[in-house]
């Protein structure tokens, strides 16, 4: 069984057999440590093939805890100053996990590679509760910035259908994708 400390010692030797050895490791050990410490040191390594294909291979895995595919996106931040496939490894992992942890790292590298501070985002990117009339709280929001619309209670009975229409009509006006009502 490794440790952490060991798989740090491991990652120092940097052949062909340590690289495999760490592969091995990432695949086998049940400590979460010790695999994320692999994932990191196989992104230390100096074979850029072996280690794209590593993350080729298993960045996209949802058997993976995300705590490994942090590890995986970091090397990839880290590796695309100097191959383009990183790069593009990068972005497509943005696109497959969409998460905000992965876009908050990749704002970061970016920011500082740059030197500036990070643009605002432009859209929502945590759930937000909204309290109040919809018919007029759901005209504060911006177009195109809704994705779901939770209410309590259900706003179908007769007394409310004026108000179901009302706020029918303002989601359609705001929502980027198709409302159905739930009876």
């Amino acid at each position: 069984m490794y440790t952490v400390e060991k798989v740090k010692a491991l990652a120092k030797v940097r052949t062909p057999d340590s690289f495999g050895t760490l592969l091995e490791i990432f695949r086998s050990d049940a400590d979460i440590d010790v695999r994320r410490e692999a994932v990191s040191s196989i992104g230390r390594h100096n074979d850029s093939g072996r280690i794209y294909d590593f993350l080729q291979e298993e960045a996209f895995s949802r058997d993976n805890p995300m705590e490994l595919v942090y590890q995986m996106f970091r090397t990839c931040l880290y590796r695309s100053r100097d191959d383009t496939r990183f790069s593009d490894l990068r972005v497509r992992m943005l696109d497959f996990w969409r998460n905000e942890i992965l876009d908050k790292m990749n704002e970061y590298y970016d920011y500082r590679q740059r030197r500036e501070k990070p643009r605002p985002v432009s859209r929502i990117t945590t759930p937000l509760l909204l309290i109040g009339d919809n018919t007029k709280t759901l005209q504060t929001l911006p177009a195109n910035s809704i994705q779901l619309v939770f209410t309590s209670p259900r706003t179908t009975t007769p007394a409310n259908i004026p108000t179901t229409h009302r706020t029918a009509s303002i989601l359609r006006g705001w929502a980027s994708h198709s409302v159905s009502a739930a009876g």
